[in-house]
């Protein structure tokens, strides 16, 4: 008989035969372990563990440990792919073979002429008929056993398309049975056209199936834009347009014009937002068999049955939407337009969770238990928990601010001078170069700016570029530059040379609380409901994704272990709570006034 720790030592070198490295890092055995542990006991796990560690690998490592036959890594941008195909190539060079296919949209394989300028749906549409037409050279069915590599990628399935003639997405589609490793955009997962259609293409469920998520801080909130819809009044009125130069039966062509007669009356809502009930939507829009008639039947140039086909996707939606959706309408310059919403995640994240045997969520902000097990509607017990401290946490220097808050109700022309001022002040500090200021709101914003003396200063537009914004940072050894939560200027952009951050001051000019929209002011509703208590709902539709985007945008001054960096939240609504959730991520977290 084995004792604990012989069973725990072999463990151990079980998940060290997958990771290809002479050394390994701290943490990196601990995560791998606890995501076999996962697969074995079908648990979700998550997983906090900072930038640096090297979690790809280990989670890699304890999948295929685990023995598990399946292996479904998500990742947001291209960039993410990159990791785990760097991962299973080093695997491949020390003798250690994991079958891998690289799944992106349908879109980036394309090797038609124009199709990577069109929008993703325009594409769908244009690959449809082109297939349908016998236009598309590439559509031939894949007749012969092609030799493919250990590791297939988006690159590799174009070159053997273009060398075969036949699609290389559909190359990489019919490969997927035959991958233990499939790396693929949140979609494929997140979207239940995409999982049914993933889910044939594997051979029938995901119930053998490890999920891993990277970067799943902002998975609620990317479920909840997947599976929203948007229709305008040109959409409806190019559609009418087009089917009434056809031969359209008159009774598509009455329900079009019924729609689109619908929608103007609204017009006179300028600059407004209203809910609508579904019922009422419903009952005057045309149905999506209505336009399906017409749309599979005509013979319509792809390019001019765009529009029907952005109508035909929203009424599908329309008519599948449950209570767990919005309908609202806004009225502007351009016109009327309708976005069907859906503002509970919580039904896709159960149907998710519930349809593969184990899943990791990792990131190195990600959000408490309770606020993802109330989202994504993960069942108590099925939740295992690792993380390891923040390796950079003692390199961030926060201090709270009391004195100002940005809420709502407190908002005055005075309040903006104050916040001002305080800017103003920290930026006037020895040792203060590069300092970004991220706002709560765009209107909040542009109601501060005018009153800050700083200089130089510049500030996010609505059409900054990203490369205009980090060269203003590069040009200017110091620099006062303000953006909006949320906004591609936290998220999306890296102010680093050399992996280096410039960023040297982080001021919150507010908590980024979310705006009381219709969808969240829906969602707080439901939860309300769910969990019989209001305080809880408006905590994780409110008060937790203010505290993530804090830690967000703190993320912009430390990128390397070399950075360092202080923050200054100037809202008291930071203190207790918000404060304990700044301490778990090991930042030197301390009150503080400024002379106002």
């Amino acid at each position: 008989m084995y004792s604990d720790h012989q069973k725990r030592e072999a463990e151990i070198l079980e998940v060290k035969n997958y990771i290809p490295y002479k050394r390994t890092r701290s943490g990196q055995i601990q995560l791998a372990l606890a995501v076999k542990e996962a697969f074995e006991d079908k648990k979700i796990l998550l997983a906090r563990y900072p930038t640096g560690i090297g979690k790809t690998v280990s989670v890699i490592a304890g999948a295929l440990a685990a023995g598990a036959p399946k292996i479904i890594y998500l990742a947001r941008s291209r960039s993410q792919f990159q990791a785990p195909v760097r991962e299973v190539k080093r695997l491949e060079a020390v003798g250690v073979n994991v079958p891998t296919v690289v799944l992106m949209n349908k879109q980036k394989y394309c090797l038609l002429k124009g199709a990577s300028r069109l929008a993703y749906q325009e594409f769908l549409h244009f690959c449809w008929y082109k297939r349908k037409t016998g236009a598309c050279p590439y559509s031939t069915d894949i007749k012969t056993k092609m030799e493919l590599p250990e590791i297939l990628t988006p690159k590799t399935s174009r070159e053997l398309g273009l060398e075969s003639g036949v699609c290389p997405f559909e190359v990489t589609w019919s490969n997927l049975r035959n991958a233990r490793l499939i790396v693929a955009s949140y979609p494929y997962i997140f979207s239940s056209d995409l999982r049914k259609r993933l889910e044939e293409a594997l051979g029938g469920s995901l119930g053998n199936s490890i999920l891993i998520i990277d970067e799943a801080h902002n998975l609620p909130g990317f479920i909840v834009d997947a599976e929203s819809y948007h229709l305008s009044e040109n959409d409806l009125k190019r559609t009418l347009s087009l089917v009434r130069n056809s031969k359209a039966s008159a009774e598509i062509i009455s329900e079009l014009t019924h729609a689109l007669n619908y929608l103007r009356r609204y017009r006179h809502k300028v600059g407004s937002t209203s809910s609508i009930s579904l019922d009422e939507v419903l009952q005057n829009m045309p149905s999506p068999e209505s336009l399906s008639r017409y749309l599979f039947g005509s013979d319509q140039p792809a390019e001019t049955s765009t529009f029907i086909w952005r109508v035909y996707t929203f009424l599908q939606a329309l008519r599948g939407a449950s209570h767990e959706y919005i309908a609202s309408v806004t009225a502007g310059d351009e016109g009327v337009s309708l976005r069907l919403t859906l503002v509970n995640p919580r039904r896709v994240g159960s149907q998710v969770f519930s349809s593969v045997r184990s899943a990791v969520l990792m990131s190195g902000t990600l959000p408490p238990r309770e606020y993802l097990q109330v989202m994504l509607d993960i069942p108590s017990d099925r939740i295992l928990e690792t993380s390891y401290p923040n390796i950079w946490g003692s390199n961030v220097e926060v201090v709270i601010v009391e004195g100002l808050t940005s809420r709502y109700t407190a908002r005055t022309e005075e309040l903006y001078r104050r916040y001002a001022k305080a800017i103003d002040l920290i930026f006037s500090y020895p040792g203060v170069k590069k300092t970004v200021a991220v706002f709560p709101s765009y209107s909040f914003m542009l109601n501060i700016v005018p009153y800050i003396q700083s200089r130089p200063l510049v500030f996010e537009r609505r059409d900054t570029s990203l490369k205009s914004m980090v060269e203003k940072v590069l040009e200017n050894e110091k620099i006062l530059v303000c953006v909006v939560a949320r906004g591609k200027f936290v998220e999306g952009v890296e102010y680093t040379v050399r992996g280096k951050s410039l960023i040297d001051t982080i001021i919150i000019a507010g908590l980024p609380v979310p705006e009381p929209t219709l969808e969240n002011e829906k969602m707080y509703e439901l939860l309300s409901e769910k969990l019989g208590s209001k305080d809880l709902a408006w905590k994780y539709v409110y008060l937790y994704p203010a505290y993530m985007q804090v830690v967000q945008s703190i993320g912009r001054g430390i990128r390397s272990e070399k950075d360092r960096v202080k923050v200054y939240v100037l809202d008291e609504r930071m203190k207790g709570e918000g404060e304990a959730y700044l301490s778990s991520f090991d930042f030197m977290v301390k009150m503080g006034k400024l002379p106002l």
